[in-house]
């Protein structure tokens, strides 16, 4: 059964905000990303739909870290693992795109 176009869209944009919060180097998300994904050449499709994320990431950074500190009880954002960290960072995402479900996105 074949993989789905969003699913592996979802993967790419988890690993090009993976690599950007390791880092911490202050570089921008977007080219982080673009790197990332020129390195692993990716589809067009899945890349189409991995830029619309990290888009949405970019751009509301602050405000879904602030939403994200205010349910994460007895966890400051900082102290979640990068892979935690970066996979909601990435469901809140997809979450103010509204195209996807909230059933599919938890």
């Amino acid at each position: 059964m074949p993989v789905r176009v969003e699913t592996r869209g979802r993967s790419r944009a988890l690993q090009a905000l993976y690599a950007w919060d390791v880092r911490q180097d202050g570089g921008a998300l977007e080219r982080t990303a673009s790197l990332v994904w020129d390195d692993l050449a990716i589809q067009p499709e899945e890349r189409k739909f991995a830029e619309a994320l990290i888009r949405i990431v970019a751009a509301e950074r602050a405000e879904i870290d602030l939403e994200l500190a205010n349910v994460t009880t007895n966890w400051r954002i900082e102290r979640l693992g990068h892979i935690e960290r970066c996979v909601l960072r990435l469901a809140a995402a997809e979450l103010m795109q509204g195209g996807t479900p909230p059933r599919v996105v938890i």
